[in-house]
């Protein structure tokens, strides 16, 4: 995020606008904290790439509303559909009222808009989902030559395949993603006290840490919820929710995309490497570098971008409605215990329903291990779950359970 910010007028009015604005929506819960670190940036793009729900359209809705006077706007809805640069171009053109000339549309549109002699705001919202390698290098080129007095906000489903490096270097780019648009313990404080509905802080909170802070997701489980039933809406979901998933999230994903999400719901923690093992003869690398370019369920575990897991609401949804891959999970647990990580071996040998493998691999645990961390707790959860006969099955697993219960 760029740090290149100008201050703020202390209660900004709102603009007189001459742009038909989408409206608000009637539960509207206004989120300073993000409208006002955009309107301080001066940056020449503000990108925000977050899965649908997340408010993009609406954090954008308020922002404009506090244009600067003597600054025009456009705003054009593209709905996330295909748009050539020739219907760009057409777009703007009727936006602006002027009359393009003749000739390929990447030099029209940068014509065009060096015609507007007021500071301009151009707002695209909902980018196209589908990658069009057209559209992405015309805006690129327009976003590197556009005048000084041109702003745009553009905010879409899936990043877009600009030079976005160079423009952060250059202080032009103000990116904020899904983790940045989640809602906050503050905002969903306020969204509360909307709906009239009070929680305990014990609930609340398990409503942010299940939803990850997805403002749709949130929204829709409150709807006829009670601080009674909310408990049984977050364990199982909601019809409602259920069906927004499948229409904004996995409507229109291809199918061997869909096919590695029903797997990855069920793996806790997943790389590349493992991916691969999981996913026969799919390119797992490819399949993780389209979900990041979707901005649609990868969370990172790591700071060096090996380890990841699902989107947690996601996840939870297609672990209620699909079945338990056990061979999936007999697969991770080899692939685990041959990098000698007994604790993840041992996790999906018992998810496979196989718990002689679980003991087996418990038996490589050394009396050392068991001072490191939550070794010992983990070893004693672990006991719980499996067959007290096959604790007393060795020798060595009766010691390792005497050394545990000692510590």
């Amino acid at each position: 995020m760029s740090h290149k910010v100008r201050a703020l007028p202390v209660a900004p009015r709102p603009a007189m606008l001459d742009v038909a604005l989408p409206r608000l929506p009637a539960a509207h819960v206004a989120r300073p904290r993000l409208a006002q670190a955009l309107l301080a940036s001066d940056c020449r793009l503000t990108l925000l790439c977050a899965p649908a729900g997340f408010g993009k359209s609406v954090l954008f809705n308020e922002c404009v509303r506090q244009l600067p006077s003597g600054t025009r706007l456009v705003w054009l809805d593209l709905l996330g559909h295909a748009l050539s640069p020739a219907e760009l171009l057409g777009r703007l053109a009727a936006a602006l009222h002027l009359v393009p000339a003749d000739g390929p549309a990447d030099a029209e549109l940068g014509s065009l808009l060096s015609r507007v002699e007021q500071p301009l705001w151009i707002v695209l919202d909902d980018y196209p989902r589908q990658p069009c390698a057209e559209l992405d290098a015309c805006l690129d080129r327009l976003l590197e030559r556009a005048p000084h007095t041109l702003r745009w906000w553009i905010n879409g489903r899936r990043r877009p395949a600009w030079n976005l490096p160079r423009l952060l270097l250059q202080g032009d780019l103000l990116e904020l993603d899904g983790h940045a648009l989640a809602l906050h313990e503050d905002e969903l404080h306020g969204l509360l006290q909307q709906r009239q509905l009070s929680l305990p802080a014990e609930l609340s909170q398990q409503l942010l840490h299940n939803s990850e802070g997805w403002l749709a997701g949130v929204c829709l489980l409150l709807i006829q919820g009670t601080a009674q039933n909310l408990p049984e809406r977050l364990a199982a979901g909601t019809a409602l929710l259920q069906e927004y998933i499948e229409r904004e999230v996995l409507n229109g994903l291809p199918e061997a995309l869909k096919r590695a999400l029903l797997v990855l719901a069920h793996i806790p923690r997943f790389s590349v490497e493992l991916c691969a093992h999981l996913l026969e003869g799919e390119d797992a690398a490819g399949l993780l570098a389209e979900l990041h370019q979707r901005q649609l369920f990868l969370h990172g575990l790591d700071s060096c971008g090996e380890w990841f897991r699902l989107w947690r609401p996601l996840a939870a949804m297609l672990r209620r409605h699909s079945a338990v891959p056990l061979q999936a999970h007999v697969r991770a647990c080899q692939w685990f215990a041959a990098r000698v990580d007994v604790r993840a071996a041992v996790e999906h040998a018992l998810w496979a329903e196989q718990p002689e493998v679980a003991a087996n691999f418990l038996q490589q645990y050394g009396q050392e291990q068991l001072l490191i961390g939550h070794s010992v707790a983990q070893f004693l959860h672990w006991r719980d779950e499996l067959p007290a006969s096959l604790f007393a099955s060795t020798p060595r697993l009766i010691t390792l359970q005497a050394w545990a219960l000692i510590i």
